[in-house]
This record gives structure tokens, C-alpha cells and sequence, in this order.
């Protein structure tokens, strides 16, 4: 029984009290056995909920701006706003905010949301401001044809030393790891813009990204040597690594145990299938 709701012949019966995720064993049961499963109850609220944030959003005007307004109840929804939407902005049938802010200021507007079982409102204030790091700027061209001019802009950047040194890899070992699990291990250089690949024998079921992340599950045991290298506009570096991959230990001494007597030192040796790799019981 789940609060309020209770499993009878088929299908199920009764309410719901709180809005959550089930877990829910059943079983069937004739003349020739049962069968049990476990089955996933998923409850939702039917009432119609904005889960947005309400926080004020801080936008640079000529800087494209989406958002996805979060609902929750019963489909369909329908969306509708009063106030003042910030020029540029729009609000979808879909629910989504999107488009290029062009005029400064504050803007309070409210989005009202309808779904299947009643509706919400919440209120939101956008304040467009100007990009600190953008400058704008006419660049103006012209002959014996006509003047011909396009608006620009420069976005300026923090400077950052390391993207202009050649990337010297951080990474010296990758250690071992076990059959059947999942393993990630990111890469490190001293350039962050790094690009990254390798030549040699990877352990079967694992990648590395461009991105450095060397991620995965292999089912094969062994040693495998491999050279990565992390490349950027200035130069490169390479290294040579090493993963060591085991197996898991398993336990093959039989359930039952010699028998043991009061009073006298008792011994048995635990059998695994890989007790050459230092398995401990």
C-alpha cells in the first residue's frame, strides 16, 4: 500500500496523497505459480504550476536571449502575458522567451500560464543593460561608386596567458582500474583550450574526447599503453600512459564451510578466481 492507494485484483484502486515516484512489486498468481515484477508509479500533480525561477534577469541589449518557461501540470498548456515585454522579446505558443532586447531599461511584465487544471501567474522583471565588454562602431568604406558603410561591434575578453603557450601535459598515471565499472578521467594540460587524441591501444570500451575525457566501461583485463597528445594553435605535447585493467574477484569456495570444532585452531582457504592479482577476503 502507497498512502492512500491500494494494490487489489486489477487494475490498480483507490488515491494518491503525495506526488512522488513509486516502486511497486507485484505479483501474479494461478495454479501454476506466481510471477513477481517491479513496476514504476509515477505521480504528478494535475494542478497547472510555473516552476521558473522569479528571480530579476539582467540582459545586454543587442544580445540575443532565450528561456524555456518550466511548467508543470496537464497538457495542453497556453501562454499569454500583460505588462511590458522588452522590445525584441517574444513569448511563444510554446512557452518560450527568445529574441534580441534593443532598447534599455526595466521591464515588469506577468506570464500567465492555462493547462488542464486551472492556471498560474508569475510576475518577472527583466533589466536590459549595456555589455560592459562589447563596444560598437560604424566602419565606413568608399570610392568613386558611393559610400557604403555596416554597423560592427568587439567583444573584448579577459586575457588569458595560458591560451597562448604551448599545452604541457599535467597527467602522469591513470593507475588501474576493475572490468565492468564505469571509469572517467579527465586529462590535464596547462593550456584549457587544448585539443586532444591519442595513437596506441586504448582498453576496449573506452574514448577519449577532444576535450580530454577519457571515459568508459571494458570488459577485458591486461595492460594497455597508449600516447596522448594535447594540441592548441602554438604547439603540442605527448605522453606516454599506462592503464592496468583487473578483474573483480569471485568468491568459488563452496557455501558451506569444513566444519569447525570447540576449542581447536581451525583454518580454510578462501578460493577466488583471481587470487594471483592480491584479492583479499
Amino acid at each position: 500500500m502507497i498512502n492512500n492507494i491500494m494494490l487489489q485484483d486489477c487494475p490498480f484502486g483507490g488515491s494518491v496523497l503525495r506526488y512522488a515516484t513509486y516502486e511497486i512489486t507485484v505479483r501474479a498468481t494461478n495454479a501454476g505459480g506466481s510471477y513477481d515484477k517491479t513496476l514504476s508509479l509515477v505521480v504528478k500533480d494535475p494542478k497547472t504550476k510555473i516552476l521558473s525561477e522569479r528571480r530579476p534577469r539582467r540582459l545586454y541589449q543587442n544580445e540575443p536571449y532565450s528561456y524555456q518557461l518550466k511548467v508543470s501540470g496537464i497538457l495542453p498548456f497556453s501562454y499569454q502575458y500583460t505588462g511590458d515585454l522588452p522590445p525584441g522579446l517574444t513569448l511563444s505558443d510554446t512557452g518560450l522567451l527568445s529574441g534580441t532586447p534593443t532598447i534599455l531599461g526595466e521591464y515588469k511584465f506577468a506570464v500567465t500560464v492555462g493547462g488542464g487544471d486551472g492556471s498560474d501567474s508569475v510576475e518577472f522583471t527583466f533589466r536590459i543593460a549595456r555589455d560592459p565588454n562589447r563596444y560598437d562602431f560604424e566602419a565606413r568604406v568608399a570610392n568613386a561608386g558611393g559610400n557604403y558603410s555596416k554597423d560592427l561591434f568587439i567583444r573584448v575578453i579577459e586575457y588569458n596567458e595560458c591560451d597562448t603557450l604551448s599545452p604541457q601535459i599535467k597527467t602522469t598515471s591513470l593507475g588501474f582500474i576493475r572490468t565492468d565499472e564505469f571509469v572517467q578521467y579527465k586529462l590535464e594540460s596547462t593550456a584549457p583550450n587544448a585539443t586532444w587524441s591519442y595513437t596506441g591501444l586504448l582498453p576496449p570500451g573506452l574514448t577519449l574526447t577532444q576535450a580530454g575525457l577519457l571515459s568508459g566501461t571494458t570488459t577485458v583485463t591486461g595492460q594497455f599503453t597508449f600516447t596522448v597528445k594535447a594540441e592548441n594553435t602554438h604547439g603540442y605535447d605527448e605522453k606516454v600512459l599506462v592503464i592496468h585493467v583487473f578483474a573483480k574477484p569471485k568468491i568459488v569456495t563452496e557455501p558451506l564451510l569444513p566444519s569447525m570444532l570447540i576449542n581447536t585452531p581451525y583454518e580454510v582457504q578462501l578460493m577466488t578466481e583471481c587470487m594471483e592479482q592480491g584479492v583479499t577476503t
